[in-house]
């Protein structure tokens, strides 16, 4: 993993410990660690301000395929292909729990945002909810492939299971079924969740965007860019906005109210695989295949910056929470920590290419 200053392009650090691909990453709450997981059957926790990681939790047998903090930054959750998730205490450096209970590949793990409970998907067909302690709290079976994604529902009150086909919303207590698109979703991919726990965004399929509401089950916007394959999307944290990039190196903003596109943004040089907002709305990153993060301002509609160290495509971006680091991961293997985005906003804005 490589730190980079944001302003001169110049490598800052770089951070080295794994042995095989990188699967996943988290930030801890405050912004000032990051979690990585990795096919060498481990979980790194990285300072993103030194070239050091903190510590090295070792434990799980098979590839590592999905890492979350919990939301008071002092846990961390793992899932592995050994079929197990694992709780870690981040301040004793020890191994909470070991939780058993799926019987396939452990794809996907995810803390409620009141730290409360944990969810699990599965090649098994299922997904487990699991309480804070460890304690197997519901099952939820029924899928016809194995679980792909599981996430909460902003108020925690709700998980959410995706898999190759469907994606159902059920309440994380009882696993009463709150929504369902049931075959909808062949060749779709979830990709974003309003932060107001209204609206889920799927892409794929007919080529197109479909923003659904929960409470409803309805479609209230379908977006397709003149025809191209769209790949990623992301709500603004306001959920007003919708940006989403496809495979004609673009990035379009659209107003969810009003179904309009309000911005777009040319740039890259191939298909545009991952795009978020900053935690303020005022900046937006994306990815692309060609190995190129770049920096947009919302409110300008222009490119800020370039950042340029991938030698391979760049399928997950992610902001700090604080807003002021961006996080790249790349075909390539590698992990980049882009630093002080906050002092962007003094800077006159690049024009676009």
């Amino acid at each position: 993993m490589k730190v980079w200053d944001l302003l001169s392009g110049q490598e800052v650090l770089t951070l080295r410990g794994h042995t095989a691909p990188i699967t996943g990453v988290s930030f801890s709450p405050d912004g000032s660690q990051l979690a990585s997981a990795s096919e060498d059957h481990t979980v790194k926790i990285w300072s993103v301000r030194t070239d050091q990681s903190v510590l090295t939790l070792q434990g799980h047998t098979g590839f590592v395929e999905s890492v979350a903090f919990g939301p008071d930054g002092r846990q961390v959750a793992s899932a592995s292909r050994d079929q197990t998730v694992k709780l870690w205490d981040v301040s004793s450096q020890q191994e909470v729990s070991t939780l058993t209970g799926h019987t396939g590949f452990v794809s996907d793990v995810s803390f409620s945002p009141d730290g409360k409970a944990l969810a699990s998907g599965s090649w098994d067909k299922t997904a487990i909810v699991w309480k804070s302690n460890g304690a197997e709290n519901l099952v939820l079976r029924g899928f016809k492939t194995p679980v792909k994604r599981v996430f909460f529902t902003s108020d925690s009150k709700n998980v959410v299971v995706v898999n190759s086909g469907d994606l159902k919303m059920c309440d994380a207590l009882t696993g009463e079924q709150r929504f369902l698109l049931a075959g909808k979703l062949r060749g779709v991919k979830p990709v974003a969740v309003s932060s107001n726990g209204q609206w889920i965004a799927t892409t794929g399929g007919q080529n197109l965007v479909t923003v659904w509401e929960w409470a409803t089950a309805k479609q209230i916007l379908v977006v397709k860019p003149q025809g191209e394959i769209i790949e990623c999307a992301s709500f603004s944290p306001d959920g007003t906005l919708l940006a989403v990039g496809s495979q004609d190196n673009v990035v379009r903003i659209w107003s969810v109210q009003s179904g309009k596109q309000v911005s777009a943004f040319s740039g890259h040089g191939r298909a545009v695989l991952s795009v978020v907002f900053s935690p303020d709305g005022k900046r937006l990153a994306s990815g692309s295949y060609d190995g190129i993060v770049k920096v947009w301002s919302v409110e300008m509609g222009q490119e800020i910056l370039t950042l340029r160290g991938h030698t391979g495509a760049v399928p997950s971006i992610a902001f700090s929470p604080d807003g002021k680091r961006l996080v790249s991961g790349s075909y390539d293997k590698t992990i980049k920590v882009w630093g002080e985005l906050n002092r962007l906003e003094t800077e006159p804005p690049a024009a676009n290419p």
